[in-house]
């Protein structure tokens, strides 16, 4: 992974600086305006201003997919490769694509674009972008594709420095075993794990995965799966020390929570741990278990990584 300046040459992701609102983008994926803390049912507001961007690409300044391969030093196309599209975006005329190719076999499509950001990781975090899949996105395959294979498909990921520990990531999946909260509700959901973590909760415990438990039918992966852009925001709070378990992990989606875990409290009351290092890097999705057994595309547009 090569070191950035973190977000100057990028800049352009409608993140309000230092107050304000982010502007609605008339509606295609129902964006936000200025409004109350909390949304109408109780859930948490996503943020809608920044005190600093850390990170930011709208894609607009690539002339080519070579430009854009260029700008980031570390990725790999493995079952799919990724463009510059000079025809769909939602605002400008770029947007970047990945396409996964339906003849893979039962390879993993392993396919990223990675960049370590020149940053101080702030205590509070928000990755915020506008994302689009083909209508009947397949986050994961048929039992008839690879005997089953395929339990879960990354989608975002906010990782470590260079020689650092631990990543989060934002993922699909409907894997068990689903904590107590989740009975009874089946398909895909969002989820988000913390990875390699250690001393954290306990000494041996590498992980914690948070999952989707709010407006699961609505607003879950496949349901947005529509050929629509819509806009996703990851807020993640890491703990004040290792092993407080204070951290608070947060998805919306269009602006509305699909998750909520908050260290004390919260809507899904858990123990929450985030670890206590930065988190310096980002990287677009990496694998799609057993491959696609189906020609498909998504797209990621106005990306933008900020401190609340």
């Amino acid at each position: 992974m090569t070191p950035i300046d973190a977000g100057a040459e990028d800049a352009g992701v409608p993140v309000v600086v230092d107050g304000g609102s982010m502007p609605s983008d008339g509606g295609r994926d129902g964006g936000l305006d200025a409004g109350p803390e909390v949304e109408p049912d109780g859930g948490p507001r996503e943020p809608t201003t920044s005190t600093q961007v850390l990170y930011a690409d709208d894609f607009e300044r690539y002339a080519n997919t070579a430009a854009l391969k260029g700008s980031y030093g570390d990725q790999r196309e493995v079952g799919a490769t990724f463009a510059i599209d000079g025809a769909e975006a939602v605002q400008g005329t770029r947007s970047f694509r990945v396409d996964y190719s339906g003849d893979a076999g039962c390879q993993d499509a392993d396919v990223f674009l990675s960049k370590v950001l020149a940053i101080t990781s702030p205590q509070t975090e928000v990755a915020q972008y506008r994302f689009r899949f083909t209508p009947g996105f397949r986050f994961q395959q048929p039992a008839s594709h690879c005997a089953g294979r395929g339990t879960n498909t990354a989608e975002f990921v906010l990782g470590r420095g260079i020689g650092a520990r631990g990543t989060v990531v934002l993922s699909v999946g409907d894997d068990a075993p689903a904590p107590l909260i989740h009975a009874g509700v089946g398909g895909l959901r969002w989820q988000v794990q913390i990875r390699d973590v250690r001393a954290t909760v306990t000494p041996t415990q590498p992980h914690a995965l948070y999952r989707q438990h709010v407006r699961v039918s609505r607003l879950g992966p496949a349901a947005v799966a529509d050929g629509r852009w819509h806009r996703l925001g990851l807020l993640v709070q890491r703990e004040t020390m290792a092993g407080l378990g204070d951290g608070v992990i947060r998805v919306w989606i269009d602006g509305e929570a699909v998750l909520d875990y908050e260290g004390a409290a919260g809507v899904a009351a858990a123990r929450v741990f985030s670890g206590t290092a930065p988190f310096a890097s980002v990287t677009y999705p990496s694998t799609l278990a057993a491959g696609a057994s189906q020609p498909q595309s998504r797209w990621f547009d106005d990306v933008v990584l900020f401190e609340p």
